[in-house]
């Protein structure tokens, strides 16, 4: 007899996991504003062939996000943050899409499902995004092409169907979602 695992549940992660933060990973400290302006940067250049075809991976996920999501959709802004005692610093999210009515939704693209995202989009462009003049309230899109469940990551994610991404963006009722697009 050959015992093989299964998963309870593939549309949610259920358990959180503590996990370190990446490497060199700098918080923000107190916000005093944010101000979002569009990005005219070039995109990153990888090294590596792994680099490269998650460059690849992103470029596809980006027009894919802008045909679902329209003009509200920005691809690479950039978050200008100021923080208490003078200083600034500047974050560029993958893509952030306005709803109107206070509602943001922020996109962190990779190719596979990691707790890295979960820094980038908790710790750093939902605090920075909150910051922003009248948005109340901020949802978490991760965009991956491959998604394990049991990978380690600090909070439970609702996994997101092909059609629901517009949904989730838009609703106040989530908070971060993970989106899989191949």
């Amino acid at each position: 007899m050959v015992l093989v695992p299964t998963l309870s549940n593939l549309n949610r992660s259920s358990e959180a996991v503590p996990v370190a933060p990446p490497p060199n990973f700098r918080t923000l400290g107190p916000i005093e504003r944010t101000t979002i302006r569009s990005s005219g940067a070039q995109g990153a250049v990888g090294m590596t062939a792994a680099q490269k075809a998650g460059l690849r991976y992103e470029s596809r996920a980006q027009d894919h996000l802008q045909q679902l999501f329209g003009p509200n959709y920005l691809v690479a802004p950039r978050l200008n943050v100021e923080i208490r005692g003078g200083k600034s610093r500047l974050l560029i999210p993958d893509g952030v899409y306005i709803a109107g009515k206070g509602l943001a939704t922020v996109f962190e693209i990779k190719a596979t499902h990691c707790p890295e995202s979960w820094w980038q989009l908790r710790e750093l462009y939902e605090r920075a995004l909150r910051a922003v003049d009248l948005v109340h309230h901020v949802n978490l899109i991760e965009v991956c092409k491959s998604f394990d469940p049991s990978q380690p990551y600090p909070e439970p994610v609702v996994r997101l169907e092909s059609v629901t991404p517009r949904v989730f963006a838009e609703s106040r009722q989530y908070n971060i979602g993970v989106y899989v697009w191949r």
